[in-house]
């Protein structure tokens, strides 16, 4: 199984899932995060019973153990968001203000 990774990481694309790999596993085998990284706004979408949903997660909250490091999952996409001027950036910046910041799988509205 794959996932996809995009955004503000050293290798984009189209990658292995392990078993077991979490979402900061996920980023350092994209390259890790590039400097111009926002650790508080990555957007992972997957599809559950057959619909498209969005969650959000902190990296610096993962890191010291505040929140859960999620489990990857193939066709998993990942969106690690830049700061501001990153390309990706205004593709997801409405979903990023929508979302709260609780890991959270919501329907992709």
């Amino acid at each position: 199984a794959q996932f996809v990774i995009e955004g503000a990481v050293g290798s984009p694309g189209l990658h292995s899932v392990r078993d077991g790999m979490t979402l900061l596993q996920a980023i350092a085998v994209s390259g890790g995060p590039t400097a111009e990284a926002n650790p508080n706004a990555v957007l992972i979408f997957r599809t559950i019973e057959g619909e498209r949903r969005v969650a959000r997660y902190d990296l610096s909250q993962i890191r010291v153990g505040q929140s859960d490091d999620p489990t990857i999952y193939g066709n998993d996409l990942i969106m690690v968001d830049g700061q501001g001027d990153s390309p990706a950036y205004g593709a997801y910046e409405e979903v990023l203000r929508s979302l709260p910041l609780v890991g959270l799988f919501i329907a992709v509205f």
